[in-house]
């Protein structure tokens, strides 16, 4: 007993096992396509669940495109144009009927599209269990349909919002936005749907604000008129159609709609071709239904019914989703059986097993207890003196299942009834024997056979046994194992041929199912994609897909990622369109211009040839091409060729004082005229030269390097400069560094820096001639940086300063210079800016350039009598002159395009042609100049696509060809087609013309008697196949007779 709960326990964590672990939500997808393109429709986005279980939605859905769509007279609403989809599909008793909504006022059945004959009220259906997506629940309600399910819709127009207008009509407002006054009419301009006028409003003369027409005089509102406006004709524009019905309710299916260019032209919608509207072409498919169909899911069969002979087994079956929860929607007619016929390997015994009058309880109390189950006897082996078995096997029932286990016969209470017995032992003719046997002489009479088999002739018997079952019929989805039945020596328990048995007693076939478990993941090849040329030779490659087959039957096949097959992706390419392309001419690529500019040639090869079956080329002579031969040259670099050379503008001052910096320039582009002289030009021109820098580095003195934190290894450093200072212009602040000497005007304010190495700046200590300058010094600071700051220099700073940085020192000297030279400059009445001359214009063309010159101040000096360059502060209270102006040049050439030609010129496909117009670079006054003087990148297109009845593709047929025999019974003429542009000899793909009915290619000729010496040309290029000896060939000597014996001839 301990031994058959281990093996439940283990199989029932197997089964937990086979069905996976749970790996929880994929990542949302992207939002698919809106349901409806104006009106409000539904956008939705899903998720896919990996492993097992997951709670929450797998789709999510979102509103779009709220705006209203344009109501043309006579269209219907979005609810009627679902149901109008089924006036030719619905028949009823063979009669077609117009079907219109029949609105429900019901909300859980106001998403189903039900529809009601038109004329016939009483006719009503349900013709799709879920309207589309985005369809109004009611009419001139918000609340909107989302998979059959109607989801309430706010005055903002989101999923599920309950927000509401108030009565101001304000959506979420709280009714403070209006108010009811007194007033008089206003005019206000309006413009609506192509007319202009004023609108009437009525305004309170208080306060200026609308309100409502009531509050005023109904007889002094004024008498308004209207004008038309925006008269001219809208573009075009794409013009989707509702989508249709998902072809699929589940499974992944197909929503189609048609997607057309229009213009409205008189309030009528006209149809133009694509290439007129603007941008990407709507979608015109998409999926939809994504939710996997549910399935059925089958039980375990139980045990059989009957523990021994046939009985039945049965096992539920159920609809389930993909989350494995019970649903409607399965396919009735693909429903596994629930119950079939099954047989017991055990014979039935005819001996009670229970006592009638034994209770209910005292059977359930016995039927879980070990005991021996007796099989119906076998059929007794001889007609005399034979020998019947059966089978008695002690087993007991599980609990609670339908299992029965076998189990040790110590197990069952009791005696093992016996399993053999003599039988017929009264019918043998030969006297004495069945007298001497013990029992009952009465016919049919049996008597158990004793262990020691003291019958001494014992007459052996042989029967039909079930031996097992066949192998699996399928490896998954469900296959059938069949009983095997052989014919066994019964004493011996052993099989033998099966002549031993009596054919008529054999056992009927048991079948039973087995596998049933989805298959693995496989690769499935759904088709071949399009082949990858029309003639010539191309190959087609497979279009594979990772499937799963969860049950037998269409339907039941799920795709998945690539990863999750194994083994190498099928790659079975096979060939196709293996068939000879019409001669065509070939061409090679274009040469090199032979010239840069002024004109030059471009040249290529042209030969007439064919490609064949088999991808190699025939070289045939120009006659076999049928089209007009393409130029072999062409004309290039048409542009002047111009002199002109970079002229470069003196470089600027160096952006930095000390180190390294950087200079600029300008540069440019000028033609040198036969005079000799040099003249402004367009940038373009010297496009093909070498462009000069308009950058450069400059290096000014070093700059001083400052070490923050000595180390403390080394002794201080001080790095003085020697340099003497002697100030000339006037300046309010002065930096200097110990180790010179500088001399100053008057009331300036001076920086003194002691450059030092391994040493703390903020240790360093200043002396004024030899006197320690403290903190509380009215003349001097020293700084936390350790420099010295002089405040207005006076007499009393003359001296001596000496920086200390611990045992290494430096010292600086400071003087007052004379103030006869700032006196001089102060008191000049000469002072005044300066002015250089203004620089080049810094564009060719146009109003856009600038020019720049150089302004400094200057000042007579007395002593001398000369001006002299000063600070600009001395000039700070007269105006300044401009430094920057704008300059103005001739005006920039601009592109000028002419008009269209008619669309009548080379197709480019069916109902497609090219038309062009002229691209000129000119000035202002019309007159041209080379192209490349106005801006490459605004170039307006000089061809472009139109739509054009005479590009129609048609067949088009060959002469006949001469008659293959000149008399007989056989002769025939052929002639070739080729797909060309109707009315011209332009050719055409030939995917235009396949869905036109082809001429006739083959016909009969010259059936005639033959005459005893006919000899004819029946080719129509024999005397070609003379001239590329070909008459040698059987098939020329026979086709071009005629030709071929004129040749031998000579």
């Amino acid at each position: 007993m301990m031994m058959v709960t281990a093996l439940l326990n283990i199989t029932i964590l197997f089964m937990f096992l086979v069905r996976g672990v749970h790996c929880g939500w994929s990542a949302w997808g992207s939002w698919s396509d809106c349901s409806r393109t104006c009106g409000g429709g539904a956008s939705y986005s899903i998720r896919s669940c990996y492993g097992g279980r997951c709670s929450g939605e797998n789709i999510k859905y979102r509103s779009c495109n709220i705006e209203a769509c344009p109501r043309a007279k006579g269209s219907s609403d979005y609810r009627a144009q679902q149901c109008s989809k089924f006036n030719d599909d619905k028949n009823v008793n063979g009669k077609s009927y117009d079907w219109i909504p029949k609105i429900q006022s019901d909300r859980e059945k106001s998403c189903a599209l039900i529809c009601r004959a038109k004329g016939h009220d009483e006719k009503v259906e349900e013709l799709a269990p879920k309207v589309l997506d985005g369809t109004p629940c009611f009419p001139d309600k918000k609340d909107m349909c989302i998979n059959g399910i109607c989801v309430p819709v706010g005055c903002d127009y989101e999923l599920y919002s309950t927000a509401v207008e108030d009565e101001c009509g304000v959506c979420n407002g709280d009714g403070s936005t209006c108010k009811v006054m007194k007033g008089n009419h206003r005019l206000s301009p309006d413009i609506s749907r192509g007319f202009q006028g004023p609108v009437v409003m009525c305004i309170d003369i208080t306060t200026g604000l609308e309100v409502d027409a009531s509050q005023c005089e109904p007889k002094q509102k004024p008498v308004i008129e209207s004008k038309k406006c925006n008269e001219k004709q809208c573009p075009p524009k794409w013009q989707p159609a509702p989508w249709s019905a998902c072809s699929k309710t589940c499974g992944g299916g197909m929503q189609t709609r048609e997607v057309t260019c229009a213009e409205r032209s008189n309030s009528v919608m006209v149809r133009m071709p694509d290439l007129h509207c603007p941008g990407t072409k709507p979608a015109t498919k998409r999926v939809c239904n994504m939710d996997q169909c549910p399935m059925w899911y089958p039980e375990k069969w139980s045990e059989c019914t009957a523990t021994c002979g046939s009985g039945t087994k049965t096992r539920k079956v159920h609809c389930r989703d993909i989350q494995r929860n019970v649903v409607n929607g399965c396919d009735p007619d693909a429903k596994p059986v629930e119950e079939k016929e099954c047989v017991s390997k055990v014979v039935c015994i005819k001996e009670k097993v229970f006592e009638a009058e034994k209770s209910v309880q005292e059977f359930h109390a016995e039927s879980f207890e070990p005991r021996f189950f007796i099989g119906e006897w076998s059929p007794c082996s001889a007609s005399c003196n034979g020998t019947q078995t059966r089978s008695v096997i002690c087993q007991v029932p599980i609990e609670f299942t339908d299992i029965v286990a076998d189990v040790p016969d110590d197990q069952c209470k009791g005696e093992k009834p016996v399993e053999h017995q003599m039988c017929n032992i009264d019918t043998c003719s030969n006297d004495g024997e069945a007298d001497d046997l013990p029992g009952n002489s009465e016919s049919g009479t049996v008597y158990p056979i004793p262990p020691s088999n003291s019958v001494e002739e014992w007459v052996p018997s042989f029967e039909w046994r079930y031996n097992g079952y066949t192998d699996c019929s399928a490896s998954c989805l469900g296959g059938v194992q069949t009983s095997i039945t052989e014919c066994y020596h019964a004493s011996e328990d052993r099989v033998v041929d099966d002549s031993f048995c009596e054919l008529s007693e054999t056992l009927p076939l048991v079948q039973q199912s087995c596998n049933n478990f989805p298959c693995p993941p496989r690769w499935s090849i759904r088709g071949y994609s399009p082949c990858s040329v029309g003639c010539g030779g191309g190959i087609q490659h497979p279009l594979v897909e990772c499937i799963e087959e969860l049950a037998a039957g269409s339907g039941n096949t799920i795709i998945l990622r690539e990863e999750w097959c194994t083994g190498p992706k099928p790659n079975i390419t096979k060939p196709c369109n293996f068939v000879d392309c019409p001669p065509a001419w070939k061409t090679t690529e274009w040469s090199q211009c032979s010239q840069s500019c002024s004109g030059g040639i471009q040249t290529r090869t042209v030969t007439c040839s064919q490609m064949l079956a088999f991808g190699n080329y025939l070289e045939l002579p120009e006659p076999f091409c049928m089209e007009p031969r393409p130029a072999e040259e062409k004309i290039c670099n048409e542009q002047d060729c111009v002199n002109a050379v970079w002229v470069s503008q003196p470089w600027s001052e160096c952006s930095v004082t000390c180190g390294a910096g950087l200079q600029i320039r300008a540069v440019i582009c000028m033609t040198q005229l036969p005079s000799g002289e040099q003249q402004f030009t367009f940038p373009s021109d010297c496009d093909s030269l070498p462009e000069p820098p308009l950058l450069q580095p400059c290096v000014g003195p070093p700059c001083p390097v400052i070490e923050e934190y000595p180390s403390p290894k080394k002794e201080p450093l001080i790095m003085g400069d020697a340099s003497h200072f002697v100030q000339e212009k006037f300046s309010t602040k002065l930096i200097f560094a110990v180790g010179g000497s500088a001399s100053v005007f008057p009331h300036v304010l001076i920086l003194l820096k002691c450059p030092v190495r391994w040493f703390k700046k903020s240790q360093i200590r200043w002396h004024r001639n030899d006197q320690d300058i403290g903190e509380n010094d009215v003349k001097a600071k020293v700084l936390k940086d350790g420099r010295l700051k002089i405040y207005s220099v006076g007499p009393e700073d003359v001296g001596s300063y000496t920086c200390v940085a611990g045992t290494a020192s430096e010292d600086f000297e400071l003087s007052i210079q004379d103030k006869s030279l700032s006196a001089t400059v102060a008191e000049s009445n000469s002072l005044g800016w300066a002015v250089g001359k203004w620089s080049e214009c810094s564009e060719s063309c146009g109003d856009g350039g600038i020019q720049i010159r150089k302004v400094h101040c200057e000042a007579l000096m007395s002593d001398t009598n000369t001006t002299k360059e000063v600070q600009e502060e001395f000039c700070q209270f007269i105006e300044m002159p401009m430094v920057m102006q704008p300059c103005f040049q001739q005006p920039c050439p601009l592109w000028n395009t002419g008009d269209w030609s008619p669309c009548n010129t080379r197709c480019v496909e069916q109902f497609t042609a090219i038309q062009r117009r002229s691209v000129h670079c000119t000035l202002p006054d019309g007159s041209r100049v080379p192209k490349k003087h106005c801006n490459k990148r605004e170039k307006p297109v000089a061809r472009q696509e139109c739509h054009t009845d005479n590009c129609e593709a048609v067949w088009r047929p060959s002469k006949w060809m001469k008659c293959s025999q000149s008399c007989g019974d056989s002769g025939t003429q052929t002639r070739t087609l080729g797909c060309v542009y109707k009315g011209r000899k332009q050719p055409a793909d030939v995917k235009y013309c396949r869905e036109k009915e082809k001429p006739e290619l083959v016909r009969a000729c010259n059936r005639i008697e033959c005459s005893a010496n006919s000899c004819v040309d029946a080719w129509t290029y024999c005397t070609m196949a003379k001239r590329l000896n070909m008459c040698q060939l059987k098939n020329y000597q026979e086709q071009c007779c005629l030709s071929c014996r004129q040749k031998d001839q000579r």
